[in-house]
């Protein structure tokens, strides 16, 4: 595959240009940390901006990444390591577009991700901060009902993307039950 060919190639054609070894292997490291960054953003900007549109910016980062990589010289060792940077960003992010699009087809809101798993966003943690609506699809957000709304019912208000929400509790809620909102 492409993002193992260009990690394992860029350290000897590196240093066959002239850039020390140190440098380029700083550069590998940080290509690391920036496959990470884009697996972690690239899913949310596909789900904000589209999937076809992340896709081709990823696709286009990953193709300068890869240029300016195996264009460096030693005179110019900063190139290289910006290009394995941005090599490592665009693939991360286009692993993550392919699982936000197999989401998408197979999975629905409850389908997971290895980072959403781990970070609190997939079906098993709890997602951190307000929660976000895909149109078309479910929105989950816990809300903390006091004992006497609970007994008697209530009526509140959730913010959902900017969206206000009136939610109506019903008399007797118990904890952990789960109250649809249909149409909103």
């Amino acid at each position: 595959a492409m993002d193992e060919g260009v990690f394992q190639t860029f350290l000897p054609q590196a240093t066959r240009q002239g850039i020390p070894e140190s440098v380029a292997a700083q550069g590998l490291a940080l290509e690391s940390l920036s496959y990470i960054a884009g697996q972690l953003l690239g899913g949310a900007l596909s789900d904000r901006f589209g999937r076809r549109s992340v896709g081709i910016a990823s696709l286009a980062v990953v193709a300068v990444g890869s240029t300016a990589a195996f264009a460096a010289t030693g005179a110019a060792p900063q190139v290289g390591i910006a290009g394995v940077v941005l090599h490592g960003f665009g693939m991360g992010s286009t692993i993550a577009l392919r699982s936000a699009a197999f989401s998408d087809v197979f999975g629905g809101p409850n389908f997971g991700s290895i980072f959403g798993d781990l970070f609190g966003g997939g079906p098993r943690g709890r997602r951190r901060g307000p929660p976000s609506a895909i149109p078309g699809r479910d929105a989950e957000a816990e809300l903390q009902v006091g004992l006497r709304d609970a007994v008697l019912g209530a009526e509140r208000e959730l913010h959902v993307d900017d969206k206000k929400l009136r939610v109506k509790i019903p008399a007797g809620v118990t904890d952990g039950s789960r109250i649809r909102l249909t149409g909103q």
